[in-house]
């Protein structure tokens, strides 16, 4: 469960959206593009949300910038999991699978409550969902 959760975390997200930004087929490049700017947008708003609801966490760690809800790592395996899905096709049940590793990792290891994860698959799908919605808008964005 450590290593769902070290997947989970935002040094290994960015560090493969730029080994695939950079080494990937030109679907995958744009399918990190778009997961950029989804984890992007997504980040902001559970950051932003964990600073208002401030809930602590199960562990009983009250820090108002790391506060329990909504689960970080669930939304972002939750963003990815929806674009892979959408745009690689035979790999969508494998992003699928992580994700639910990763938000199973957080409840398991004592850092959320279920409905911290479950949350934060929500807002992630909805962000990515969002993003696959401006899809052209954002390819031809550069960077």
């Amino acid at each position: 469960m450590e290593t769902a959760t070290k997947i989970g975390e935002t040094k290994a997200g960015l560090i493969a959206l730029a080994f695939f930004g950079f080494f990937g087929t030109p679907t995958a490049q744009v399918t990190a593009k778009l997961a950029a700017v989804s984890l992007l947008g997504s980040g902001a708003i559970s950051q932003a949300t964990k600073w208002i609801v401030n809930r602590e966490r199960p562990d009983g760690d009250t820090n108002r910038r790391n506060s329990s809800f909504p689960s970080q790592h669930a939304v972002g395996a939750a963003a990815v999991a929806v674009l892979v899905s959408k745009r690689h096709d035979r790999l969508g049940w494998f992003a699928w699978a992580v994700a639910l590793w990763i938000g199973l990792s957080r409840i398991y290891l004592g850092r959320h409550y279920p409905t911290d994860v479950l949350s934060g698959y929500l807002l992630g799908a909805i962000a990515s969902w969002l993003v696959l919605r401006g899809e052209r808008w954002f390819e031809k964005l550069h960077f």
